[in-house]
């Protein structure tokens, strides 16, 4: 069992890569072209969402980072709309807080002067993961970074965001129970960090319309999802679309994904999220 699953994973990862491929080649790249003959310089942002980077991983996730150097110029994802210049923008995040990104990661943006953004629970602060997840998932055992741990590691480098109270979804709670883990993350982080906090990103990247205007409603500047969009600055600007990466990636879809390639499978990531959304609303009806 574990073999056919094995394979079926790998299997969509080269489907992904083969669409993300052909849009980048016959789309993306011809489009940037023209639009430099054009005189056309527009700017976008790709945002990269890592989760934990074990120390096995450092060595691949400083190519990573060489990587990310040599395709764009990386910015803060809090006020990046504020860089002038021209060119690709890059700004790397990561969720859930967990510890070996003080250890694994954050020394080799340092190096790099990469700057980077951390979403975490406060609820989880200083202890394992309590979410679902992957069984074979090497963080799930790796504790979360201690309040201690946020406020000396905010600056320059390191932005603070919430990830909501427990990593729930928050699609699936009652508006007193959604507005009390955006609130209440927001609010202890600021206490903690004694700064304003007005990153969020979703758990798991689920979101809805009343979850993005709760969002709003509890002060948060920008929310960030899990699907595969470049910002482009004529933009809203308040959901933000990211490209889960991860240091074990083949070194092809790493280069592709800085490049914002795969905002190729956008669309059918869309279809996925319909369907499910309209199979659940299905049983909600038909529940008794």
């Amino acid at each position: 069992m574990d073999r056919i699953f094995s394979e079926m994973k790998t299997g969509k990862r080269i489907a992904n890569l083969c669409i993300s491929a052909l849009y980048y080649f016959l789309y993306a790249k011809p489009r940037d072209i023209l639009a430099k003959i054009m005189g056309i310089y527009g700017r976008r942002l790709v945002v990269l969402c890592y989760h934990g980077v074990q120390s096995e991983e450092r060595s691949a996730f400083a190519w990573q980072m060489d990587e990310l150097l040599r395709a764009a110029k990386p910015v803060s994802l809090h006020g990046w709309d504020a860089v002038s210049g021209s060119g690709n923008l890059v700004s790397v995040t990561f969720d859930d807080g967990f510890s070996n990104v003080r250890q694994n990661a954050l020394p080799e943006l340092e190096k790099r002067s990469i700057p980077a953004t951390i979403f975490v629970p406060t609820g989880n602060l200083g202890d394992r993961p309590t979410w679902s997840m992957d069984g074979k998932d090497p963080s799930r055992d790796v504790r979360i970074l201690e309040a201690e741990d946020l406020h000396a590691l905010a600056g320059p480098i390191l932005t603070i965001g919430s990830h909501s109270v427990s990593h729930a979804d928050l699609t699936k709670m009652a508006e007193e129970e959604l507005l009390r883990e955006l609130s209440r993350s927001k609010e202890d982080l600021e206490g903690m960090l004694g700064t304003p906090v007005e990153l969020f990103a979703f758990p798991y990247g689920h979101y809805s319309d009343r979850a993005a205007e709760f969002a709003r409603k509890a002060g948060y500047h920008m929310a960030c999802t899990l699907e595969p969009k470049t910002v482009r600055f004529d933009d809203s600007r308040f959901l933000v679309g990211r490209f889960r990466v991860d240091p074990c990636d083949w070194k092809i879809e790493f280069w592709l994904k800085v490049r914002g390639a795969y905002e190729g499978i956008a669309p059918f990531q869309h279809l996925k999220r319909f369907f499910r959304s309209r199979l659940r609303y299905g049983r909600t009806m038909e529940a008794p």
